[in-house]
């Protein structure tokens, strides 16, 4: 069942839905509290739809070596930090409790530009992302990962927050 507390906002911009969903990826952030809604939803449709998931990470530059440094990882793939990352395991244990088949990509950049040509240079069908709740203001000033993964990818999105 869907989270009565959550709201989702579905994009559905320049795109007309003429195919089956079968692959979602889920922008996975490092609020896991934030991000539960997210899964939720996310696993939801992808097992009524049989559709796979990929959950991706985006880490900064400075995080990224920071994070292999601390945990002492030889490996310089993101994915495989991602895999670690104490949000992406939990949003992974939300869709196998919902036996949902998924993977884990990540890269180092700035978040909206990772995802989004991530999303139009992949097979990606349906985005979820997270949103946060912040004034007018605050969004004209300062942007948003969510906001410019819906405007500037080629896809469907679903905004949950």
């Amino acid at each position: 069942a869907l989270r009565t507390d959550a709201v989702t906002i579905l994009i559905t911009q320049r795109v007309r839905v003429t195919h089956m969903i079968e692959t979602i990826l889920l922008a996975v952030e490092d609020n896991e509290s934030r991000m539960m809604a997210v899964a939720e939803h996310a696993a939801e449709i992808a097992a009524g739809l049989d559709a796979t998931v990929v959950l991706y990470h985006v880490y900064e530059p400075e995080e990224f070596k920071s994070q292999l440094e601390t945990r002492n990882i030889d490996s310089k793939d993101p994915a495989e930090l991602a895999r670690q990352n104490v949000t992406v395991e939990a949003v992974a244990t939300v869709l196998k409790d919902a036996g949902v088949e998924f993977s884990v990509e990540a890269s180092t950049g700035k978040a909206d530009e990772e995802l989004t040509e991530y999303i139009n240079t992949h097979d990606i069908d349906h985005v979820f992302v997270g949103g946060r709740n912040r004034s007018p203001a605050g969004k004209a000033i300062l942007g948003s990962v969510s906001q410019r993964v819906m405007l500037d990818s080629d896809v469907p999105c679903t905004l949950v927050r």
